[in-house]
């Protein structure tokens, strides 16, 4: 085992061009730890994050460019999912796809992301706790939270 541990090769090549799809909750720390670990991996990211959370983003961009870092590196583009985001899944410069977000819009990524075979990361669901009063409409609250 020593010696083919000697012999071996461990090469680290970046995936290339990230694409982050980030969700309204959290969203700097979503922002953060996604453009972190591509940046960290040597690669580029171009974050879209939720439409419903526009503040945040343009903080963290605004953060970064006075830090800073090179042009090209952090890259952030607005608009609704269905639209931006599809875009940026589907583009052929994209090379791999993080994604935070509802199980269902997740299905469509990766449906949009395997044209192109791009690796692809999901966090998908959610993992708050869903509380039912007694006077609730139990029928409805279940369907509502299977959405």
């Amino acid at each position: 085992m020593e010696e083919v541990l000697n012999h071996s090769v461990l090469l680290h090549e970046a995936v290339g061009v990230v694409a982050s799809i980030t969700p309204w909750n959290f969203p700097f720390s979503q922002i953060a730890i996604k453009v972190a670990t591509a940046i960290a991996a040597g690669c580029t990211v171009v974050v879209k994050p939720s439409e419903l959370a526009p503040g945040c983003p343009l903080l963290f961009a605004e953060i970064f460019e006075n830090a800073g870092a090179p042009t090209g590196v952090f890259n952030l583009v607005s608009g609704s999912g269905s639209e931006v985001g599809e875009f940026l899944v589907s583009h052929p410069a994209t090379s791999m796809v993080s994604f935070t977000g509802s199980t269902k819009t997740g299905v469509r990524i990766l449906k949009a992301a395997s044209t192109g075979i791009k690796r692809s990361t999901l966090e998908l669901g959610g993992k708050s706790p869903f509380v039912i009063l007694p006077d609730a409409e139990i029928e409805a609250a279940v369907l509502w939270g299977m959405e």
